[in-house]
């Protein structure tokens, strides 16, 4: 047998390598068919690593669209938490800045581009801030009654949030609290009214977005006077005499519980007079007493003006007689 020439030898492995050639490209083309080539999109929400503590991100959430390109069934088993998108803050403060996007991928893919590759980033403070705490109500207590007092407990807040928030807030309030029909004191917890983002600390250390307060409200009967004039009534007048009195009206002054003297019938429940008991005919300086069954009215009377006034007892008018031409009394005598 004749042994084979190197040109003969070269062809051969030429013609080998030409075959191992052509059956890659008829592999990768058979598998082009079944599994060809696609391309997947996914978003990727950015993360922020390396800021420097007490420092916050006021425009997170952003996000990448990553665009993968690889066989169908490679590509279709991914999944976003394969990839993790970050921006390096190392360094940053108060402001905004442009950062790159670094994009990895935990999964085995060699094809794939992101947007964008820079983001902005607003980076701002926490803060913390002593703040006055007011309270606020609604509605009306009930008639004749007043909200006399409240107390709140601690009247004072830290709050806690970004420096662009607290910049504008100089005290806090509570959500309004129901006093509609209150007759009496009353003892609850408030809760602080904050705007989103900010929390407040009312106890030891901890920062509450629902932070509570002690309330206690005071509710008092409504305090009011009334002026009144009544008659001076003159009693135990000796038979036979008439009386005339100057001034006869006193002036006096009713100060109490508002609804008592909206609603009593005042000027029956005290009785004005003045005592002639043993008096004959003449002219008396008498003081004005006070007689009342009702104890509230005793208490409630005030600034009683005049004091005394001057009485004088006389006889009784006598009329003309037609027959006898002289005065009688208008009284009948008992026999």
């Amino acid at each position: 047998m004749t042994a084979k020439t190197t040109s003969q030898k070269q062809n051969d492995n030429l013609l080998k390598i030409v075959a191992l050639v052509c059956a890659v490209l008829l592999w990768f083309y058979a598998d082009a068919q079944e599994n060809p080539l696609k391309e997947r999109q996914l978003t990727i929400p950015v993360r922020y690593v390396n800021l420097v503590s007490g420092y916050v991100v006021e425009n997170a959430g952003q996000s990448v669209q990553i665009t993968v390109k690889g066989n169908e069934t490679d590509i279709m088993s991914l999944r976003s938490d394969d990839f993790t998108a970050t921006v390096d803050l190392a360094g940053a403060y108060t402001g905004s800045g442009s950062y790159p996007v670094q994009v990895s991928s935990t999964a085995v893919v060699d094809r794939f581009t992101y947007t964008p590759d820079k983001v902005t980033v607003v980076v701002d403070q926490i803060l913390q801030k002593e703040v006055p705490v007011y309270l606020r109500t609604n509605g009306a207590v009930a008639p004749y009654y007043e909200l006399q007092h409240t107390d709140i407990q601690p009247d004072r807040v830290i709050i806690q949030g970004k420096s662009s928030l607290l910049a504008d807030i100089n005290a806090v309030e509570t959500v309004p609290i129901d006093i509609s029909g209150m007759t009496a004191d009353k003892e609850l917890l408030g809760i602080l009214q904050l705007p989103e983002g900010v929390t407040a600390q009312t106890d030891s250390t901890e920062f509450r977005a629902d932070a509570e307060i002690a309330v206690r409200l005071y509710v008092q009967p409504i305090q009011d006077e009334r002026k009144l004039e009544a008659n001076i009534v003159a009693k135990n007048i000796a038979d036979g005499l008439a009386c005339v009195m100057n001034p006869e009206k006193v002036s006096f002054v009713l100060n109490g519980n508002a609804e008592w003297l909206a609603t009593q019938p005042l000027l029956d429940t005290v009785l004005f007079y003045v005592d002639c008991t043993g008096l004959a005919e003449g002219t008396y300086t008498l003081p004005v007493q006070v007689e009342t069954s009702n104890e509230t009215a005793q208490k409630s009377l005030q600034s009683v003006s005049p004091q005394v006034v001057t009485v004088t007892l006389e006889a009784e008018a006598m009329s003309m007689l037609p027959d006898a031409g002289e005065f009688v009394t208008t009284e009948m005598q008992s026999e």
